[in-house]
């Protein structure tokens, strides 16, 4: 009887290990730059504060303006907040203005026509001419930098300006009652297209020679037109007051 001779048993194949995965230098450096980012982030405190009014001002000819950042550093907190927590503070996020306007007929008997604007500089056009570094205050020129139609219709140049909110509207021609003034009663909240103000020399509230933003484009003014005769001495009256939302490094 022969013998059947068994084929030797292959040995099964050993599987390699996978290789070990490589982090790249790149990444390693971007995941501890997160980490660091996260543990140096700053918190920030929301507060509100309450900007520098005009109360009983004359409206001027041809415009008035109300420059709604002046005298950064007598903005008042409020709402819990007072002026210890605004010590110290070198940069301040503003997110939001709210600014209330109120205008009275005072002694002004006739029908005045307004053309109300917010705006900001455009960044091309502040230069000297327009904007006053040692005040903050604009000065604009007739049929440069606004044109003025009929029934105080007024445009404002928009290759000099950055325009917020606009409203036009009359008032006056009072008739019945002389010893009840006209009023008129305008809201309206925006938002800055520059956020941050600061200043890196000190605090941005508490310093006199940052009364108002540096940067001329981070300033805002309501530019108040009208068709005021002038020369009878008559005028109407303006209230406006300022509320701030703002964030502020804790």
């Amino acid at each position: 009887m022969s013998v059947r001779k068994l084929a030797p048993r292959r040995k099964a194949p050993m599987r390699r290990a996978a290789p070990k995965k490589t982090v790249s230098v790149a990444k390693k450096v971007t995941t501890l730059a997160r980490t660091v980012k996260k543990l140096t982030k700053v918190s920030y405190d929301k507060i509100s504060m309450h900007g520098v009014p005009a109360l009983g001002t004359n409206v001027t000819l041809p415009y008035f303006q109300y420059h709604i950042e002046n005298l950064l550093n007598s903005w008042t907190p409020i709402f819990g907040y007072d002026s210890a927590d605004l010590q110290n503070v070198n940069k301040v996020y503003i997110n939001s203005y709210n600014v209330d306007m109120r205008l009275r007929q005072d002694n002004e008997g006739d029908l005045i026509y307004y053309s109300m604007f917010v705006v900001s500089l455009k960044d091309q056009a502040a230069d000297s001419t327009t904007f006053d570094p040692a005040t903050g205050q604009l000065t604009l020129a007739p049929n440069i930098h606004y044109y003025a139609g009929d029934n105080g219709r007024v445009l404002i140049n928009t290759r000099f300006f950055n325009i917020h909110k606009y409203k036009r509207f009359y008032m006056g021609g009072r008739t019945g009652d002389q010893s009840a003034p006209c009023l008129r009663d305008l809201s309206f909240k925006f938002t800055p297209k520059k956020k941050l103000i600061e200043n890196p020399r000190g605090n941005v509230f508490g310093l006199s020679g940052l009364s108002f933003p540096k940067d001329p484009s981070q300033n805002h003014y309501v530019l108040l037109f009208n068709d005021d005769a002038g020369a009878d001495l008559q005028t109407n009256k303006v209230n406006i007051s300022n509320l701030i939302s703002a964030a502020i490094p804790n």
